[in-house]
């Protein structure tokens, strides 16, 4: 399938180009609509996975439980290491600069480091630009029950569950997993753009748009 891998690279391309601070982002950020390389870098990946291990799913449903749940926890362990360099290098570099574009970031983290700690590794609480993997995590995690259920009763029952909870979340019925538990995230939105306001605004979401693309390879 290497057409299929070419296109998510081109979708990686068309991210960099749309964190670059240039006015050529703004030919690149959702142009056609609310769609952007993010949802369609997403796409491609749940089309690979399902592939690469529908046929696992119709010959031996435990072995792809072990192969994609082995595959969910690598990513954790990578979401574990982002956030562990941003509680201590990034944390400890913006206390002691005060840079409103790197702190804000971290402001909830700051005043609340054992709750944000706690919430983090539960993928409840999400610092901004490190809410990339946990929706990957959650996807990852119920893909071989989807593609059980796929082999057993169809597609019809897959899609109409997602399609409900599409709706459902376009009515506000349906929160991402990184705004639940009210851990200050409505602060945090905040801090983005404030963040967005301070001259070195730029250069952060440069960096996280750096970091999302290199979390991508990974994938």
């Amino acid at each position: 399938m290497p057409e299929l891998d070419a296109l998510r690279g081109l979708f990686l391309v068309w991210m960099t180009f749309t964190h670059m601070p240039t006015r050529f982002s703004d030919f690149v950020n959702q142009p056609f609509g609310f769609v952007s390389s993010a949802e369609g870098f997403v796409f491609m990946s749940a089309l690979l996975v399902s592939r690469v291990y529908l046929r696992n799913a119709q010959q031996n449903e435990s072995g792809l439980l072990g192969k994609l749940w082995r595959r969910t926890l690598k990513i954790y362990s990578y979401h574990l290491s982002m956030l562990a360099f941003a509680f201590t290098v990034a944390a400890a570099f913006a206390a002691r600069t005060h840079r409103p574009a790197l702190y804000n970031l971290l402001d909830f983290y700051l005043a609340h480091p054992v709750v944000a700690i706690i919430g983090s590794v539960l993928l409840i609480y999400c610092p901004p630009l490190l809410d990339i993997l946990p929706m990957y995590v959650i996807f990852l995690f119920f893909t071989p029950v989807a593609l059980s259920m796929s082999v057993r009763y169809g597609w019809k029952w897959i899609l109409a569950g997602s399609g409900f909870l599409w709706l459902a979340a376009q009515f506000g019925g349906v929160q991402p997993v990184c705004v639940a538990g009210g851990l200050g995230r409505r602060a945090m939105a905040g801090s983005e753009v404030d963040g967005g306001r301070d001259a070195a605004g730029a250069g952060t979401r440069v960096c996280g748009g750096a970091v999302r693309c290199g979390v991508h390879v990974l994938l």
